[in-house]
């Protein structure tokens, strides 16, 4: 049995799919997170044993869930490859589709797998996911024995999700929107005397209101525009709190320094990273918006994308092109450029000393 690290380049179907599988109990790729998490218990023990009124602020940024998909039991274990939900279908069968994904695709050599390793892949990744369950289950625990719960404020959040074998493409890519890439959790459990009602919200957020988020629970006034919409009245019930939320990634032409060139094909981000070298349309510069069940794509340098969630869960049928939506459609480009003429130019609030 070998880890992540031990693995070597090949000219196998499995290499750039970044999975391993089941892992040792100690391998070193498992014991990065579990030190930071030893490293953050063992700190609020001893702030809570030194009796200290001064507050604390942690960020303990974990590795996973993340490529390469690997996991120990009793982890390993816990997923019931049977009860996974459907894969999205392979991205060269679905039509009018980003360069991006079409060129991984090819890359990654994943095409021709059956259903039963893209389960397993899938299964090794949930594996991750519910680790990273245990652990902040673990941080939770000490935050309770230790009295320290009420009067903290905790929030869970992730900066990307991952295909996982969807559309027949493993890891992330920057420039492309699907849901399993950047629809990532969000958890706030505010501290006592916060209104909250307990549940899982159905209002669209963005990762940019977590600043404005954590101030006003912290009380801190921030003196500079923030892009961010504070959830803390979202906490309490169900209010509107967005009409739409933006993702935004690729580049424009020539813009090397966005490129992180210089990957060979021995190492597993190849596939990835040498695409996002071509001058073609594949590293298009995009933006995302979406405003209830519709999300449109525009793209700088090929065919925008637009999807009817309700009718179309997995985005598998671009609809940009149908008459149906040319109305909806043209909402959504204005809602895109109104929201780009809200942020593109924030200046400081304080005069200038010059």
């Amino acid at each position: 049995m070998v880890g992540p690290e031990d693995r070597i380049h090949d000219e196998d179907d499995t290499y750039y799919s970044f999975y391993v599988g089941k892992i040792p109990q100690d391998s070193p790729y498992r014991q990065v997170d579990e030190g930071c998490v030893d490293a953050v218990c063992n700190y609020l023990k001893t702030y809570a044993a030194s009796n200290q009124s001064k507050p604390f602020f942690i960020y303990c940024t974990l590795a996973l869930p993340h490529p390469p998909y690997a996991c120990a039991d009793p982890w390993y274990s816990s997923i019931d490859r049977d009860a996974l939900p459907p894969r999205r279908p392979d991205v060269a069968t679905c039509a009018n589709r980003a360069s991006m994904l079409q060129a991984i695709r090819s890359k990654q050599r994943l095409g021709h797998w059956g259903e039963e390793r893209f389960n397993e892949l899938h299964a090794t990744y949930l594996a991750m996911v519910s680790q990273f369950d245990s652990y902040y289950g673990r941080l939770s625990a000490v935050l309770e024995a230790s009295g320290l719960a009420r009067d903290t404020d905790v929030l869970v959040w992730s900066d990307h999700g991952d295909y996982t074998g969807d559309y027949s493409i493993a890891e992330k890519v920057q420039n492309c929107f699907e849901d399993p890439v950047c629809r990532v959790p969000l958890i706030v459990k505010p501290h006592q005397g916060v209104e909250v009602t307990p549940r899982v919200s159905s209002e669209l957020c963005e990762l940019t209101d977590i600043v404005p988020t954590i101030a006003e629970l912290a009380g801190v006034h921030l003196s500079w525009d923030q892009l961010g919409v504070s959830l803390v009245p979202l906490l309490a019930r169900e209010v509107p709190h967005r009409d739409c939320v933006i993702c935004e990634g690729g580049r424009l032409h020539g813009e090397v320094q966005a490129m992180e060139r210089g990957c060979t094909p021995d190492k597993r981000h190849w596939p990835r990273l040498s695409t996002q070298e071509s001058e073609g349309p594949e590293h298009t510069k995009a933006c995302m918006i979406r405003m209830g069940n519709l999300k449109y794509t525009m793209r700088l340098y090929e065919d925008d994308e637009l999807y009817d969630l309700a009718q179309d869960p997995l985005e598998t049928v671009n609809l940009v092109h149908c008459e149906r939506y040319s109305e909806a459609l043209q909402a959504l480009r204005m809602r895109l450029l109104k929201r780009y003429m809200e942020t593109c130019d924030t200046v400081p609030r304080a005069e200038s000393t010059r």
